[in-house]
């Protein structure tokens, strides 16, 4: 190994150890929480967030479609998006600006294993 290498390393080395520290020396007590929730796999999430306003969702789902806002239907979050009637206890959070929904996000795994 020459000198190079070695200090690359050496310095590698330190700062991978020196983050978590500088990091973590910088949090607060609160009692505040922040939730990430990335819903694949299982669950759908044109089910459990309708884009009910789009004119295509109907067409496009078909027998999976979930009903408008309205009776039996989806409970409505704004002009755009419901949810599904099963989450109905997510409505108040969402109400109270505790909740927000963001659509069509993904991170950049696409291995779609169950595993």
């Amino acid at each position: 190994m020459d000198r190079r290498g070695f200090l690359a390393g050496v310095v590698s080395g330190l700062t991978v150890y020196g983050l978590p520290t500088e990091a973590l020396s910088q949090a607060t007590t609160t009692n505040k929480r922040f939730v990430f929730v990335l819903l694949r796999g299982g669950m759908d999430g044109l089910s459990a967030v309708v884009p009910y306003a789009d004119p295509d969702y109907q067409h496009h789902r078909g027998g999976l479609a979930i009903p408008s806002p309205g009776e039996k239907g989806s409970i409505r979050l704004d002009a755009d998006f419901a949810l599904h009637p099963r989450l109905e206890f997510l409505a108040s959070t969402y109400t109270s600006k505790e909740l927000v929904v963001i659509p069509a996000l993904a991170s950049p795994y696409r291995q779609r294993s169950h595993f």
